[in-house]
């Protein structure tokens, strides 16, 4: 098993950004990013949607929905190499600051899959959460 964390700071409204770490709000942000939902679109404990394909295909399902403390996690399943639990808590600072903490648990499935997890850094993942800001920064700006 192993575990990343990051925190990153985006200037808004927590009811804002919150909905824009679910799986229908990511639509607004990530380049690429088009789930099939298999159950409804709307974010809820259970919910289950599907992302890529072929090799890439993974299966998500959301474990926790708490919006009322603004925490999501969600476990997604790529059969051919690992599993991942994604938790993300966002916590309001002062007026028009939320902080985000976004944690990826990662299980490898497969010998290459626990080579190629052995590869990534903190500081590689802290820099593809920082991608995650500029994007959402960018999407927030329109």
């Amino acid at each position: 098993m192993t575990e990343f964390t990051h925190q990153i700071k985006l200037t808004g409204n927590i009811e804002q950004i919150f909905p824009l770490f679910t799986p229908s709000g990511e639509e607004a942000w990530v380049p690429g990013w088009a789930p099939t939902y298999l159950n409804g679109k709307v974010t809820r404990e259970e919910m289950l949607f599907t992302t890529g394909d072929g090799m890439d295909k993974t299966f998500w399902t959301c474990l926790k929905w708490r919006p009322e403390i603004h925490h999501a996690r969600y476990l997604r399943i790529t059969p051919t190499s690992r599993i991942a639990i994604v938790d993300v808590v966002c916590h309001a600072q002062s007026l028009g600051q939320v902080v985000v903490q976004v944690t990826y648990t990662y299980t490898p499935l497969t010998p290459i899959a626990t080579a190629e997890l052995a590869l990534i850094t903190q500081q590689q993942f802290a820099a593809s959460i920082e991608e995650w800001a500029v994007l959402i920064t960018q999407h927030l700006s329109v």
